[in-house]
């Protein structure tokens, strides 16, 4: 089985919270919506067998154009969702030195797993989404689309392939707007290998962000 993970299109830089999932939750910007387009349109040639989206908006707009493109139906998984960053959904990341200048102290050595101010840390994201990738491996499709957040897409690379959480800072800086990611699952060794990362080539150079 291979893993096809794609970042969102780009988000409008806006605060927009959601109450349900609790997290700040901006659409796609109109250039996100293009990236996802020529993601969906670079994909199609692909047996792709399904597509699976975190539920957050800019992921499931990500996923809609996509899914345009290859005529399969999106299933949104909360698990996908990205990483609960806690105290600073609400109080903005440029608030993160009041807020705990503790907890900002070890997000800057970029080296340690560790809990955001009230939310969650990389092992426990992978925790929530094992579940689903232990399904997907007994499911035994021969290629699926995640389509998620750079932090999730980290944390899975780290928790799949065996690496700290705490070094999923070294991957991708940044993990590019549809971008993808492929990993394999072989049913032999019972393990995955990464095949590509943060690969952007789909993508011209006027529209790249990260």
């Amino acid at each position: 089985m291979e893993l096809i993970l794609i970042r969102h299109g780009e988000k409008q830089k806006i605060a927009q919270f959601n109450p349900i999932n609790k997290r700040n939750d901006p659409p796609l910007t109109k250039r996100g919506k293009q990236q996802a387009q020529l993601t969906g349109k670079f994909l199609k040639s692909e047996s792709i067998n399904k597509i699976y989206s975190s539920d957050m908006l800019r992921t499931i707009q990500t996923s809609e154009q996509i899914s345009q493109e290859i005529r399969l139906p999106v299933t949104p998984q909360p698990e996908l969702r990205e990483i609960y960053f806690g105290d600073l959904e609400t109080g903005g990341w440029e608030n993160f030195t009041t807020i705990s200048p503790e907890i900002f102290r070890i997000y800057c050595r970029r080296n340690t797993d560790f809990n955001y101010p009230n939310g969650e840390s990389g092992y426990e994201v992978f925790q929530r989404l094992s579940p689903l990738i232990k399904q997907l491996i007994q499911n035994n499709d021969s290629k699926v689309a995640l389509v998620a957040h750079g932090g999730v897409i980290r944390v899975i690379l780290c928790g799949l392939l065996n690496i700290p959480f705490g070094h999923r800072f070294n991957m991708g800086f940044p993990v590019y707007n549809c971008s993808i990611t492929r990993i394999q699952h072989n049913s032999t060794l019972q393990s995955f290998q990464l095949h590509q990362f943060n690969v952007i080539s789909h993508i011209p150079t006027d529209l790249r962000t990260g």
